[in-house]
């Protein structure tokens, strides 16, 4: 049966709601990610200092630095793991694309894997130099940069 919580039990438990959700708040006008965890950290304190009550005192403390720490590290381990996906090289670098529309001289629409995207090409390249095929050569957001893929010239072969 559920005991009649004193006056300093409420407390307690009330001043860890009002701390994760000023962890909250700081959240939003921060944009900082990780307040998140800390206002789980501290709003798991209060659920546990609700439950314990002066039985255990020193248990929310226990409970907000396990789940803090606990979030920081899933937090650092997936940055550490996005870190490492961001180094990968890019397979697509140095595929052919075919161009389906120009919009204007620096935009085209290009298709890639069976659908069409968004490409325009990289600084120094130029529409109109007799260029009909194009490569990858990076990415910037969703668009494709394109470079002109340089074609043999004959005049090799004819002046042997």
């Amino acid at each position: 049966m559920w005991h009649q919580r004193t006056m300093g039990e409420q407390v307690m438990a009330y001043f860890w709601f009002a701390a994760a959700l000023l962890a909250v708040v700081a959240e939003l006008f921060s944009g900082a990610f990780f307040m998140l965890v800390v206002a789980v950290g501290l709003g798991a304190a209060g659920a546990a200092a609700w439950v314990a009550g002066d039985s255990w005192p020193e248990l929310p403390w226990w409970v907000a630095s396990t789940v803090m720490l606990s979030g920081f590290s899933l937090l650092w381990r997936r940055r550490k793991a996005k870190q490492l996906v961001a180094a990968l090289p890019d397979a697509d670098i140095g595929q052919a694309v075919q161009v389906v529309l120009w919009r204007d001289e620096q935009h085209a629409r290009v298709r890639y894997r069976g659908t069409e995207w968004e490409a325009r090409l990289v600084e120094g390249e130029r529409l109109g130099q007799g260029h009909e095929s194009y490569l990858i050569a990076g990415r910037d957001g969703h668009e494709w940069l394109l470079r002109c893929q340089t074609k043999p010239t004959n005049e090799a072969n004819s002046e042997q």
